[in-house]
């Protein structure tokens, strides 16, 4: 894909899946490398998941590949086993480059989320979820997510989450504790996202859910 034109996110998960099946392909041959995906391999290639620049998508391949549905199944989850984990990371961005939470380079908007295990988590993959954790993921962001739900030309774009406040607004108890145990925090705002969807809900009930009841402590006690 050229640098100059701009991808949208239909083309873009379309140019995704199309790589992933000639992926898949080469995956199923005997004896192939699953680090032949990896801009890690080996060594051989000098570039890492921090200097290299996609040219569509989120900027993580495995953010992308995740948030298909098409593509979640035992190939990728090999691929999560095997590749460098620095390829499992969201990818660190760089200013100097043009880089932000919303473009990918100058001009080009990213088409997703790029944090793999939030894409995991926001897309109720367990199994992605599960192999992400035992590889031993990050569980906070990289990045300053700061504000950055409009771009300077007041285009909204998405609100960056932290994995910890997917896991809570899905109501996967255990999965928050393992987060927090591993150092998962939320923002402020992402708090009071919370306590005001705890407060909706109780105010048209006498009796809160177990979940609710547990949403509470962590707020008061965070």
């Amino acid at each position: 894909q050229s640098m100059g034109q701009e991808v949208s996110q239909e083309e873009a998960k379309t140019q995704t899946l199309f790589q992933w099946r000639l992926a898949e392909d080469i995956l199923q041959k005997e004896g192939a490398e699953t680090g032949l995906l990896s801009v890690y391999w080996r060594g051989t290639v000098t570039a890492t998941v921090d200097n290299v620049i996609p040219s569509f998508g989120s900027g993580s391949w495995i953010s992308d590949l995740i948030a298909l549905e098409e593509a979640r199944g035992p190939s990728l989850l090999r691929v999560i086993r095997e590749v460098p984990l620095g390829e499992l990371e969201e990818p660190q961005l760089d200013p100097r480059r043009g880089q932000s939470l919303c473009y990918l380079y100058p001009e080009h908007r990213r088409t997703g989320e790029f944090c793999p295990l939030l894409v995991a988590i926001r897309s109720g993959w367990e199994e992605g979820i599960e192999a992400l954790m035992e590889r031993g993921v990050g569980v906070s962001r990289r990045n300053d997510l700061g504000d950055y739900t409009t771009d300077e030309r007041s285009v909204r774009l998405f609100t960056p989450e932290t994995p910890l406040f997917a896991a809570l607004d899905t109501e996967r108890c255990e999965l928050a504790l393992r987060l927090i145990k591993k150092g998962g925090v939320i923002k402020v705002e992402e708090k009071e996202r919370l306590l005001k969807r705890v407060q909706g809900q109780t105010g048209s009930s006498q009796h809160p859910t177990l979940f609710l009841n547990d949403l509470i402590y962590f707020i008061k006690n965070t």
